[in-house]
């Protein structure tokens, strides 16, 4: 979906419905958003009843353009007005957004609309992830991004409307599936290794300069050792493979114990995907995969020039256990105990 009109558009779920922003309703717009409403929120109100009809306009006027999803929340059953929900920049980077009245809070009415708005998305466009920004102090919406399986990216001071300043966790919703690799996948997933090679060799690290041979790579995909990341399109974003197996190739020092271990080699992220924060959401949703496999820990090697690499995954709580060589290629080796 690409600049569509969307106000005819409609959500349902079990108890609400959703629909496209209009006048007709500016009167519970303009009662409902209170101060107490939006006390974490950016916008804030102002006492003037012009100031929603712009809201509305500019929000219709998204809507027609097919850049911004703003909807209204209806109990399904009275039709009462229970607040608005929305998807914002459809163009650029999506942004969740939400705001309930005070007498419909409590009843997980936030987390059934922003549940349905992103089955909506998921079917409707073709995007990376969602930003759902939250004030740390507002426990109950921090429930809502936690529900739909997002984690928190940065945080940061974020003055509102009125200058009144909130510390931010700013939360991404992925879209991104885990699956075991097929025969059909290798081609899409040697290149990406074959890619990831050549890109680290031109920042001149002497990581993956000898690629992975092509046989050896068939048959772990064959085994199971080999995993995809993929959006809800289809489109492969990744692949790393996960051997239950110590290595061959290690050091008869290094992780000589029996441990439940996977080991994590050949982590790759598609070119084209670059920048987007798609690794440490892969490396998420493995150390998630190996948890509901009960293993015991996480093992990896870095070769010890690529100082860049080793210090990306002591941010994600792995520790180094050792060095040594592989292939004559000096070596850090590291672990993350999950169990």
């Amino acid at each position: 979906m690409k600049n569509e009109n969307l106000l005819n558009e409609k959500i349902e779920t079990e108890r609400l419905l959703l629909i496209p922003i209009s006048e007709k309703y500016i009167d519970e717009i303009y009662e409902e958003f209170t101060e107490d409403v939006s006390v974490f929120m950016y916008p804030q109100p102002t006492g003037k009843i012009e100031d929603t009809k712009n809201f509305i306009n500019e929000s219709r006027s998204g809507l027609k353009a097919g850049t911004n999803l703003q909807l209204v929340i209806l109990n399904k059953e009275t039709n009462e007005f229970l607040g608005c929900a929305g998807l914002h920049n459809l163009d650029k980077t999506l942004e969740f957004g939400i705001w309930l009245k005070k007498s419909a809070q409590g009843y997980k009415y936030g987390q059934e609309a922003m549940q349905a708005i992103k089955g909506w998305a998921d079917e409707n466009l073709n995007y990376n992830y969602i930003l759902y920004p939250v004030a740390e102090d507002n426990i109950a919406s921090k429930k809502i991004p936690e529900m739909l399986g997002g984690h928190i990216f940065r945080a940061y001071d974020d003055p509102n409307a009125k200058g009144v300043v909130h510390h931010t966790k700013e939360y991404r919703v992925y879209n991104l599936q885990m699956r075991k690799a097929k025969n059909r996948d290798f081609e899409v997933l040697y290149k990406i290794l074959a890619e990831c090679s050549s890109w680290l060799g031109k920042k001149g690290i002497n990581q993956w300069q000898k690629l992975y041979p092509e046989d050896i790579f068939r048959k772990d995909i064959e085994n199971g050792y080999v995993y995809v990341f993929e959006k809800r399109n289809g489109e492969i974003v990744g692949t790393v493979s996960l051997p239950s197996k110590r290595p061959f190739y290690y050091p008869d020092n290094i992780f000589m114990d029996d441990k439940k271990s996977w080991y994590v080699c050949r982590l790759a992220v598609n070119r084209d995907f670059k920048g987007a924060g798609f690794g440490e959401e892969m490396m998420r949703m493995v150390e998630e995969e190996s948890n509901s496999n009960d293993v015991d820990v996480l093992r990896l090697d870095v070769v010890k020039e690529n100082d860049f690499l080793e210090a990306y995954y002591a941010k994600g709580g792995f520790k180094k256990v050792g060095e040594d060589s592989i292939f004559d290629t000096p070596t850090v080796f590291m672990e993350k105990i999950i169990k």
